[in-house]
């Protein structure tokens, strides 16, 4: 007589069904993997962005100075502070403190640049005082934000 045991058919089924679990359990843990592995890129990435658009707002008011202060002929961009505080906003709301410190001091050094352009075009080119003062407590304001966001590299991105 045939041995007609459902056993081999339920024990085969659970082997089955086990060997499923364990392959789709494997599957989602390395599609977690994967996504974050590519949050900490993109996370890095709009860091490396962060930090040239501090470098961009410094290139930025250089041209400034040199237009409205030299009242040279350049055409000058959008300022890069916008990406700046966007960025910051967005990926790393820590840094908008130092962010808003860096954009006040740059408005004193705009405003003695808009004076000294005022007095050249009225044909006093001498250098016009406080320029130091104002430059000064900008380049101050961008190497603190500087440190910060090293620091913030040196803890975050080894």
């Amino acid at each position: 007589m045939a041995d007609t045991s459902l056993w081999p058919v339920i024990v085969g089924g659970l082997l089955t069904m086990c060997g499923v679990a364990v392959s789709g359990g494997v599957t989602i843990a390395l599609n977690r993997a994967q996504a974050r592995d590519e949050q900490k890129k993109r996370r890095a990435e709009k860091f490396e962005q962060l930090v040239s658009a501090v470098y961009e707002f410094d290139l930025w008011l250089d041209m400034k100075e040199d237009v409205l202060a030299r009242l040279e002929k350049i055409k000058l961009e959008i300022s890069p502070l916008a990406k700046l505080e966007a960025i910051s906003a967005v990926h790393f709301p820590q840094f908008l403190p130092k962010i808003d410190e860096l954009h006040r001091a740059s408005l004193g050094y705009i405003g003695w640049m808009t004076q000294a352009g005022a007095k050249r075009a009225s044909g006093d080119f001498a250098l016009h005082d406080g320029l130091n003062e104002l430059y000064g407590n900008y380049a101050q304001k961008r190497r603190e934000l500087l440190d910060q966001l090293k620091q913030y590299a040196v803890d975050h991105f080894k």
